[in-house]
């Protein structure tokens, strides 16, 4: 009992000394990546309408480009939030299934995104960024006629780093803002690869160490103003 005692005791002084470390070094290394993000990539859609089943069927459902389909900016706020806005666009061939038909015509998206980022908890590593979103987005589907409407969008991905730049890999699920939202033909989902570029917040010098305490202690001798003899 008494040595379950001593390894409890060393337990809670392992993992006390452990937040406290984490706590002095994000007090002295502030979290501020970067001010502004951009992105460009390729924008993969799947709308097949088999809501449960033949997620990754990319010859199939896939809709996608060999070229880059998908733009994104991003504006970092503070403790690891940021909010985003991007835009996507995805030609309908023919070739692939759409709500279990295959129409042609073409399909656009932009969404408005607020992510946190868990990139703080695994400092030091620097190459590994991973987040969570929530937001809302707008699509319009033209296959003859014109469909467009709002969304509800969760999405999860990760970034990965080399100095200002970096990979993305993006699942978004979207729910079409209509009467019935989880049963219906506008949920789709979403998935992206894109470049990404960073803007680094300039540095401050901090010199405070080179200010003197006491202002008087750096003042020049003036000339002595005295009477004359």
């Amino acid at each position: 009992m008494k040595l379950k005692s001593i390894l409890l005791i060393f337990l809670l002084f392992g993992l006390t000394k452990s937040v406290v470390a984490q706590s002095d070094y994000l007090k002295f290394k502030p979290y501020k990546p970067y001010t502004w993000m951009i992105g460009v990539g390729w924008s993969f859609v799947d709308n097949d309408g088999r809501s449960h089943s033949h997620f990754l069927d990319l010859k199939g459902a896939w809709l996608m480009h060999p070229y880059p389909s998908h733009i994104l900016v991003d504006r970092y706020l503070k403790h690891g939030y940021s909010l985003e806005l991007s835009a996507s666009y995805n030609q309908i061939n023919g070739r692939k299934m759409v709500n279990e038909a295959y129409p042609t015509g073409m399909m656009f998206s932009a969404d408005f995104t607020s992510r946190y980022s868990f990139y703080k908890f695994l400092q030091p590593t620097k190459w590994f960024d991973p987040y969570l979103g929530i937001g809302v987005g707008f699509s319009s589907v033209n296959t003859g006629s014109t469909a467009s409407y709002f969304t509800g969008n969760g999405v999860v991905g990760m970034n990965f780093w080399i100095k200002q730049f970096g990979i993305r890999l993006q699942g978004t699920i979207k729910f079409g803002l209509v009467s019935s939202i989880y049963y219906n033909n506008t949920n789709y989902l979403h998935y992206t690869a894109t470049l990404l570029y960073k803007f680094k917040p300039k540095s401050k010098k901090d010199n405070s160490f080179q200010q003197p305490k006491h202002k008087w202690a750096t003042k020049k001798p003036g000339k002595y103003k005295g009477r004359s003899k």
